[in-house]
């Protein structure tokens, strides 16, 4: 626990926003889109290159997100996208964010282990603490912060680089998810004043929401 508390800063000064960075721009794993997906996401992506920063919602049934995540890494964008399918309680909605923003998937190993480190570091704060949701709202937090900082060293070192892009898919999961569990609102709604914070105030990230058409709406889970 001791080394824990020392190392700390350390994760949160350089590696969490490094290994942001390098999963911004690192490339996507391979996915198939339809030509009517990557239609629409072509039209998207030239739409943000002709104007300011910016969080646009996209009413999509399916493919849309990958194929956005797929041509702007082509497009030589850095862009991460988070599935927000899975995520149906706090943690499972903290799950969601981490992985994303530090491309677990994208990075193998190096990944998966910043990712089970980050778990481990969850069960020393639930030892410490009785409130759990609380623990996963301060590191949701904690990550997006990150993200924002990862951003900024972009911007910094490589001014060339087109604006990154935040791509989150299935909306409409969470949104369900959240009537139907009051501890994740606090949580959502951090996420959405994140999007805007990075877009308009930062001007440092391009940020797509996808969310299903009305008549394709999930019903929240409820026993």
């Amino acid at each position: 626990m001791g080394g824990s508390i020392v190392a700390w800063p350390f994760t949160d000064l350089i590696l969490g926003p490094g290994l942001s960075l390098i999963g911004l721009c690192s490339d996507p794993l391979p996915a198939s889109c339809g030509k009517q997906q990557l239609k629409v996401a072509s039209q998207i992506l030239a739409e943000m290159d002709a104007s300011e920063p910016g969080i646009h919602v996209v009413r999509d049934i399916g493919g849309v997100a990958k194929a956005l995540e797929q041509i702007a890494s082509q497009n030589g964008r850095p862009v991460i996208r988070m599935s927000l399918q899975t995520a149906m309680s706090p943690h499972a909605l903290f799950n969601v964010v981490s992985k994303g923003t530090y491309s677990v998937d994208r990075l193998g190993f190096m990944g998966t282990l910043a990712h089970s480190v980050g778990t481990w570091w969850l069960v020393v704060f639930d030892f410490l603490m009785d409130d759990t949701v609380h623990v996963r709202n301060f590191h949701i937090n904690v990550i997006m912060e990150h993200l924002r900082r990862a951003a900024r060293m972009l911007r910094i070192w490589k001014p060339e680089t087109p604006r990154p892009l935040v791509v989150l898919d299935h909306l409409d999961f969470v949104l369900a998810s959240g009537k139907g569990h009051e501890a994740m609102r606090p949580m959502i709604l951090q996420i959405f004043a994140f999007c805007a914070a990075w877009s308009y105030d930062d001007e440092l990230i391009d940020v797509v929401l996808c969310d299903a058409p009305t008549n394709h709406r999930h019903q929240s889970w409820q026993l």
